[in-house]
């Protein structure tokens, strides 16, 4: 997104959208979690439970990128801190509060995030990548998820039909 301007209104709405965008892929990241552990423990690979994902309905920006390259791989390194997500999706909690939509999404969101940092704080640097909250997982539903070994690339073909579907009239 941040190659990319978007005029989205007035004073304030740009910043808007930011907490949007990352309380949005904050719901992809407890899914995702809860997804993996589960699926693992039920005898599914995780990287071919995202391979599935990513040519099905379920796809979102932590199974194309964050958490294929660097959660499943136990890298922890896509450059996007876990405390910072944390903080954000607090500022989200707050913006929904002053516009006076009710939902209680947003806080329990943080309290998982919180409480995957705080795992992930026990055994790591303060500044873990938002994509080492997979240990807060592990630690929870005790499944150790399976590491990829290669990251294997997207075939352009597994995107064809989502261009065809999303630019029909």
């Amino acid at each position: 997104m941040a190659g990319y301007i978007f005029h989205m209104g007035r004073l304030g709405a740009g910043h808007a959208m930011k907490t949007l965008n990352n309380y949005i892929m904050a719901n992809s990241i407890i899914a995702l979690s809860d997804s993996l552990v589960t699926g693992q423990e039920f005898g599914l690979d995780p990287q071919k439970m995202i391979d599935c994902l990513n040519v099905g309905t379920g796809v979102c920006f932590p199974t194309l990128d964050t958490f294929r390259r660097d959660g499943l791989t136990k890298n922890y390194n896509s450059g996007f801190g876990l405390a910072l997500l944390v903080k954000d999706l607090g500022i989200t909690k707050e913006f929904m509060d002053h516009s006076k939509f009710q939902t209680d999404l947003p806080g329990l969101i943080q309290r998982y995030l919180a409480d995957a940092l705080a795992d992930a704080l026990a055994e790591v640097e303060p500044q873990s990548d938002h994509t080492k909250c997979l240990v807060g997982w592990e630690k929870r539903s005790g499944v150790e998820l399976r590491v990829t070994e290669k990251v294997q690339e997207i075939p352009a073909k597994d995107f064809e039909h989502r261009l065809q579907g999303l630019n029909r009239p």
